[in-house]
């Protein structure tokens, strides 16, 4: 049925979104690579990593290591077979990767989740307004530093006479309510929105003083949430939960800072320079331009 399909429309190129979790339930699509040659015959490759393989991680166990192996050997395998005429990613640590077996990566951003249909106010600013607003948005990992973090921003509110408010907005998993009961525990006002229609959720990000993450430092170019705060003028604090891999030092992308035990009133006082013009239209003339030079 999807070879028909591919005949029927006839493209020029095939874009292959790879997760390798999303092949296999174990992550071992053994077989895919040749399934994919067939379908694609006489037809052009790109492939955008969104995941690679486990054991990435320096605390990574024997098992994971040793899965990763496997699953890295197959991703290589794949890009053997298809030899596509792009491969992007959107980590600075999977083109390290994917580098390291012998292949050709470009960096290609990730778009926000949310389009901005609210309009910031650009006139906001938490050194001059007497209010910041902290938002949570998206999945929220668990083992963050969220009751230091919450700590020293209800002290530094106390301080400098701001009032002080979290808003978590969206599906954020279980960690939703031990992060409300910590910020509340500190003093701080929290709102719990849950769910919200794009256009509610563009207001509080275009509303808000600065957005919160708990993604590792290392992935977080793929976090779709991150990418959507930024895209509505907000800065970003990163509250990472421990996962380091190995051999790779993190380069920050504009707009996010990493909180640390201590360093909360010096990120606050100092300004955070926003990216410049990473939306979609402007990934979407990369992307095309990466293919139309292929």
């Amino acid at each position: 049925m999807q070879k028909k399909f591919i005949e029927d429309f006839d493209p020029e190129w095939l874009s292959l979104q790879f997760v390798i979790f999303g092949f296999h339930p174990k992550g071992l699509p053994f077989g895919l690579s040749n399934q994919l040659a067939v379908l694609g015959l006489g037809r052009r490759w790109h492939i955008m990593f969104h995941e690679l393989w486990l054991g990435m991680e320096k605390k990574s166990s024997k098992k994971h290591s040793l899965w990763g192996v496997i699953q890295r050997r197959l991703i290589k395998s794949l890009i053997s077979t298809l030899n596509p005429g792009v491969i992007h990613t959107h980590t600075g640590l999977y083109q390290k990767q994917l580098t390291k077996l012998g292949f050709i990566v470009q960096h290609l951003p990730l778009f926000g989740n949310i389009p901005v249909t609210y309009v910031r106010d650009e006139r906001m600013s938490f050194k001059r307004e007497p209010t910041i607003t902290f938002v949570s948005f998206g999945n929220i990992f668990p083992n963050a530093p969220v009751e230091d973090f919450a700590s020293e921003a209800a002290c530094y509110a106390e301080k400098n006479g701001f009032e002080m408010y979290l808003t978590i907005i969206g599906h954020c998993g279980s960690e939703q309510k031990h992060w409300a009961d910590k910020w509340a525990d500190a003093g701080v006002r929290v709102n719990v929105l849950g769910k919200q229609p794009v256009d509610n959720i563009s207001k509080v990000l275009g509303g808000a003083s600065i957005g919160l993450s708990t993604t590792p430092v290392a992935l977080i170019e793929k976090s779709g949430s991150v990418a959507a705060m930024l895209e509505h003028g907000l800065p970003v604090i990163c509250l990472p939960f421990p996962w380091e891999p190995k051999d790779f030092d993190a380069k920050l992308p504009a707009g996010i800072m990493v909180y640390k035990k201590g360093n909360l009133a010096s990120i606050l006082r100092n300004k955070i320079d926003l990216p410049i013009n990473n939306n979609i239209s402007v990934i979407t003339h990369q992307f095309v331009a990466n293919l139309n030079g292929a």
